[in-house]
């Protein structure tokens, strides 16, 4: 698209236009941020495309690092939020780093006004597609327990609103209603067609690469935003061995609980989640992978 440079400049230059008019001359005031965080992989990216389709929100198309990269950095990184909402002529920014769940002390802090959306996703598939990007099922495993200890912590608090990666997919104008009505905008259609608005917040292509590998993650990311609403709801029991699927079982088993998701029998005997469980041919004993996890079976017993 050989045009693309040429609108990119005319549209910045656009922005910056609306944005001087806004600020400056009508001293328009915006409304309190939207902040989107949860686990990697729980669905961040799609709401927050969602998000940017909405007339009244912006979204920055990119991770700031908001609350943990210094605070020299905030006033800073305050306004070119601020910026883009003005250049878009919204009412919102809104911003999305993933991280900033394990950081919510200092954006309780530093921005106690700020709404907050938490993500929540069953855990296998999360860590299903982390060890796709890591090549790394305990690097992909840890990531995940990571960030489920802290959603279990705040997802109850009433300052945030949480919305289940399976429920926004399955019935989005349900999910987005109730986005509209803790936000305090009304609901707007053009949410649910976030994808005709191309978007290159991670990639400057559209292409699906060859995998979802750590190299092509940036081209996989950026082609996910800008397809029609799917849904990646059980890619576990594909993707996962029958020994992964009983290490995040018994490693994981409390805080998929604690999230509201139950334990599947798929290829995991039930029997790992009761308190006389013995490990069957899911977990082989033989396994180097699996050595840890007698210890764990005899603690439960």
């Amino acid at each position: 698209m050989p045009d693309m440079p040429l609108r990119n400049r005319f549209a910045r230059q656009l922005a910056g236009w609306r944005c001087i008019w806004r600020q400056k001359v009508l001293r328009i005031k915006l409304r309190p941020g939207i902040l989107i965080l949860g686990s990697p992989h729980s669905g961040t990216s799609l709401l927050a495309a969602m998000l940017d389709s909405h007339r009244m929100l912006a979204t920055f198309p990119m991770e700031t690092g908001l609350f943990f990269r210094g605070r020299k950095r905030f006033p800073g990184t305050i306004q070119a939020l601020e910026r883009l909402a003005h250049g878009r002529g919204a009412w919102r920014w809104v911003e999305k780093t993933p991280d900033h769940l394990l950081h919510m002390a200092a954006v309780r802090e530093l921005m106690p006004e700020a709404l907050v959306l938490l993500t929540v996703r069953d855990g296998r598939d999360v860590v299903a597609s982390l060890k796709a990007r890591f090549g790394d099922f305990r690097q992909a495993l840890d990531t995940w327990k990571s960030a489920a200890e802290a959603t279990v912590r705040y997802q109850h608090e009433p300052w945030l609103h949480l919305i289940r990666y399976e429920e926004l997919t399955k019935d989005p104008v349900r999910v987005l209603t109730g986005v509209s009505d803790y936000i305090g905008e009304p609901f707007d259609r053009r949410m649910l067609d976030f994808h005709r608005r191309k978007r290159f917040w991670y990639a400057p292509t559209l292409e699906k690469p060859a995998d979802a590998s750590a190299p092509n993650h940036p081209a996989y990311r950026n082609w996910q935003i800008n397809q029609p609403l799917f849904s990646g709801e059980g890619r576990w029991r594909r993707d996962l061995s029958a020994e992964e699927k009983c290490i995040i079982c018994l490693e994981g088993a409390d805080l998929l609980g604690a999230l509201g998701y139950t334990p599947d029998d798929e290829g995991i005997p039930m029997d790992i989640f009761t308190k006389t469980s013995t490990t069957s041919q899911a977990c082989p004993r033989g396994s180097p992978k699996a050595a840890n996890l007698h210890s764990a079976d005899r603690r439960q017993d």
